[in-house]
């Protein structure tokens, strides 16, 4: 499987979607039935996790959305641009002993960097690029997990039935009239990110972005678990209130991967 764009900078090649479709509705694998108990489970354990973590977007933003976003840049950008961001050095200086993470959080105040979410509550937690495989979990349920028993349990159901494995596991929390800005996951190529976003009380305005055409394509409100390439342009638009995605990653079962048209595990 070939690389269509070997790195992290803007680039017009459309939307490649899953088999021919930008989202794939993952309902008919899933019980949908406690949904809103979990839900009512979710808005209970996020008030009692002790913090939520900050999550970061590589790469770009569509130039032609930056006016969206009040031509903020992503913390990712002012990374690779430093030197025009700190000229004198000072910034640099002063976060020299920092981790990349914590270089990136100080960014947000330093330079008004973009935060894409409110916050991150991770339930399992791996390497981006490894987040698919159970094997490849740095350590196993997080201790914010213990809050959401019936969740995890709910999750655990899952394996044999949707996924062989689960990976990461979280909860991205979005802040109220703030969109969670049009970004691309990782580099666009062929891969095998198997993954199942979940909205418990309620449909999301979620899309798809067409960097060729401008358009947005949006995903039925209607629908609470869905599937799509996270190597395409995709964004949530502002809602009035705070909400919340549970994402699982991890890798789908042969039945599945088969009814949904993935050849050999791949997405494209």
């Amino acid at each position: 499987m070939s690389t269509a764009s070997g790195n992290f900078k803007h680039s017009l090649i459309g939307p490649k979607g899953v088999n021919g479709k930008l989202f794939v509705n993952m309902e008919e694998f899933l019980d949908t039935s406690s949904f809103m108990d979990l839900h009512h489970e979710v808005i209970l354990g996020l008030a009692l996790v002790d913090k939520l973590d900050h999550s970061y977007i590589m790469g770009e933003i569509p130039p032609e959305l930056r006016k969206d976003y009040g031509n903020m840049f992503l913390e990712s950008e002012i990374v690779e641009n430093i030197e025009a961001y700190d000229p004198t050095g000072f910034h640099r200086e002063r976060t020299k002993d920092l981790t990349l993470q914590q270089k990136r959080r100080y960014y947000y105040m330093a330079f008004g960097a973009l935060s894409p979410w409110y916050g991150v509550c991770y339930l399992r937690y791996n390497n981006f690029l490894k987040k698919t495989s159970e094997k490849e979990l740095q350590n196993d349920w997080h201790d914010n997990a213990a809050h959401f028993p019936k969740l995890v349990s709910y999750i655990e159901s899952l394996k044999g039935k949707v996924f062989d494995e689960v990976g990461r596991v979280l909860l991205f929390v979005s802040y109220p009239l703030v969109p969670t800005v049009v970004h691309r996951d990782y580099i666009q190529e062929s891969h095998r990110d198997h993954s199942v976003n979940l909205f418990l009380s309620k449909g999301r305005p979620s899309f798809i972005y067409n960097e060729v055409t401008g358009e947005k394509s949006y995903l039925d409100p209607n629908c609470r678990a869905y599937f799509f390439n996270n190597r395409d342009y995709h964004g949530v638009d502002a809602e009035n209130e705070m909400r919340y995605t549970l994402r699982i990653d991890g890798t789908f079962t042969k039945e599945v991967q088969d009814k949904i048209g993935l050849v050999d595990g791949f997405v494209y």
